[in-house]
Parts: structure tokens; C-alpha cells; sequence
């Protein structure tokens, strides 16, 4: 058996688990662990431009912050410091959930700006200390969110480090 016949065979049957009666993790039924969706721990990471202060890329990574800094540095090209690191699992969730809330509060740069989806620029008067303690709510949200749906598991936890 060849490992593109066994592959097809894997997802035939995961298929078929999904339609059977109780494997679902719709409302009310039981959910089977083994289907749930692989959370990996990652990083929520917020920095500053050193040139535009007011100029701020709020992002996951699943690397080294520093890592990804040095990518952004060369894309983007602005210095950057880091303001925020949060390491959890779930972070890609809680990105997602700081990425609302601020394009909800309407600072995020247009597309027009070069810079990409995920810059934001805090308005006149804004304290960057705001901005953190926003995407920090959202990872105390997403945690919270995890737990009630019992996602998250005994032992993990939640690093802030604010730079």
C-alpha cells in the first residue's frame, strides 16, 4: 500500500467520523478530543516604529520574536522596538481578537499606506500604554473564552512581558 492510497484511506474515514451522530461538536454533543483543532502555543507581539512612534504592528508568530522583528525591519523598513510579548496558547485567537477590536476603534493604517493589514497608527493624544493594555485584554479574553470551553489545558500559561 502506497502512502497516497493510505492518505486517501485516513481522510475518508476522518470524513465519515465527522457525519456520524454525536462526533460533531455542535450544540449539545459530545466533542471526541481527537478532532479538536491543534492550538499551538505561539506569540502575540506589539512594535513601536522608532521613526513614527504613533506607527504600531500588532501580529502572531510562532518563531522567535526577535526573529520576526528583523524580518519586519527589512520588509517594512522601519526600526522597530518591541513593546509586547505575550506567550500563550490559543495566540493566533487572541491576535485575531486585538485585530478587531482595533479595526473596530478604527486606527488601522488603509492598504494604501504599503505597510500591510496589520499596522495601526494610535490617533493624536492615544497613550501607546492604551494600545498595549488593549491587546493584553484580548489575550486575558481569549484565555478566559478557552477555559470556559475547557480548550485549554491545565498546565499552560500565559507570559506577559512588556518591554
Amino acid at each position: 500500500m502506497d502512502n497516497q492510497m493510505l492518505c486517501g484511506i485516513i481522510a475518508g474515514l476522518l470524513a465519515c467520523a465527522w457525519l456520524l451522530p454525536g462526533l460533531s461538536s455542535r450544540r449539545g454533543r459530545a466533542r471526541v478530543p481527537w478532532f479538536r483543532p491543534v492550538r499551538r502555543h505561539g506569540t502575540v507581539y506589539v512594535f513601536r516604529s522608532r521613526r513614527d512612534p504613533a506607527l504600531v504592528k500588532v501580529g502572531y508568530t510562532g518563531r522567535r520574536t526577535g526573529v520576526r522583528q528583523a524580518e519586519l525591519e527589512r520588509s517594512s523598513g522601519e526600526p522597530l522596538d518591541l513593546g509586547l510579548r505575550i506567550r500563550m496558547p490559543h495566540a493566533l485567537a487572541a491576535e485575531q481578537a486585538a485585530h478587531s477590536f482595533l479595526r473596530a476603534k478604527g486606527w488601522q493604517l488603509p492598504w494604501s499606506a504599503g505597510l500591510g493589514t496589520e499596522w495601526y497608527r494610535l490617533p493624536a493624544g492615544r497613550s501607546w500604554h492604551l494600545l498595549l493594555d488593549l491587546v493584553e485584554a484580548a489575550a486575558s479574553d481569549t484565555e478566559r473564552r478557552a477555559r470556559r470551553r475547557r480548550s485549554w489545558n491545565a498546565d499552560a500559561r500565559r507570559t506577559v512581558e512588556r518591554f
